[in-house]
């Protein structure tokens, strides 16, 4: 996985049994160092500065990376599945 070998991005895989979450969501650093969030589902996106609903997503965004393997554990995870899928 190249992706992962670069120093800022790490994936990580949530198992089945994890936390279900609808749709999708991007936590963001602004340059200025202000956080923001992008959330996006099925016709429909929001973008926020808000810093109760920035808070809400960090939340929901710690829960989901606890429950998550640890980055070695997801890519290990990730090859075999392709080795399967082959």
């Amino acid at each position: 996985m190249k992706a992962q070998e670069q120093p800022n991005i790490s994936v990580r895989v949530l198992p089945f049994t994890a936390a279900i979450v609808s749709g999708s969501f991007t936590l963001l650093t602004l340059n200025s160092g202000r956080r923001a969030t992008y959330t996006e589902g099925f016709g429909t996106g929001s973008y926020s500065e808000e810093t109760a609903t920035v808070m809400q997503y960090q939340r929901v965004y710690d829960r989901l990376a606890e429950e998550a393997l640890s980055a070695r554990d997801s890519t290990g995870r990730i090859h075999e599945a392709l080795k399967r899928f082959k």
